[in-house]
């Protein structure tokens, strides 16, 4: 009798972990978007080497702050975690009841706002593919720009959800700058020593580089018109 119930204690336990598993994979997808109902809570996934790690909203005192989401697909339950995106304060922690690759079903088991809101506050969360005008390389999270020719490189090093670090290696120049991304897909980078702008425009996202058109420049050779950049993996 014991060995019978011990029989049934380890096909329970290979089952569960294989649900697990398998939702797990059917969650794995790069850019796509998650969202709440009244908007709560919104994430992209975005970027080439990303299918976990969001960029998106939550909204606190009908106040929407900058979030970074953390969704566990590997070993252990599935976990929504959500940070402060610049101090990296972990605010909530969400228990994922699965219900299908579309649709996730989330209940607060851990919260560090100071809120009773978010007590054990239920949401449903819907995943939706991001079109090609909704890809926006500020949120391409874990991923590095490069351009070789121009001695460009912007890191995954984000200062805050708006600004990450990079380098510019031209013409016997070596830089240190910030990328600024603005609104409507604008940028500016400035050199970090002394805050000057460099140049300025607007930026096109795509899935395989992105493209920075120049409106102003007052360091490259004034021909130029755009520098398009690769995207690599970090560390490699």
């Amino acid at each position: 009798m014991k060995r019978l119930l011990l029989f049934y204690v380890l096909f329970s336990v290979v089952v569960l972990s294989s649900c697990v598993g398998n939702n797990s994979i059917s969650l794995r997808k790069k850019y796509v978007k998650w969202t709440s109902q009244d908007d709560v809570l919104q994430f992209d996934i975005q970027g080439p080497f990303n299918e976990e790690n969001g960029y998106g909203t939550l909204r606190i005192n009908d106040e929407y702050i900058i979030v970074k989401t953390y969704l566990n697909l590997g070993v252990g339950p599935l976990i929504l975690t959500i940070y402060e995106f610049e101090d990296q304060n972990m605010l909530l922690e969400f228990e994922v009841d699965y219900v299908n690759k579309t649709t996730l079903n989330l209940t607060v088991q851990i919260n560090e706002t100071n809120l009773e809101t978010f007590d054990n506050l239920q949401l449903t969360i819907t995943r939706t593919d991001i079109s090609k005008e909704d890809l926006d390389a500020k949120k391409f999270l874990y991923a590095n720009f490069s351009n070789e020719e121009y001695g460009l490189d912007i890191n995954g090093g984000y200062l805050t959800a708006f600004s990450r670090n990079g380098e510019i290696e031209y013409d016997n120049q070596e830089l240190n700058i910030r990328i600024d991304y603005l609104s409507d897909s604008k940028f500016e980078i400035y050199d970090n020593s002394n805050n000057a702008l460099l140049f300025s425009g607007q930026y096109i996202s795509t899935k395989e580089y992105i493209e920075l058109i120049l409106d102003s420049n007052d360091f490259y050779p004034s021909s130029l018109s755009s520098i398009k950049l690769d995207i690599l993996q970090p560390g490699l």
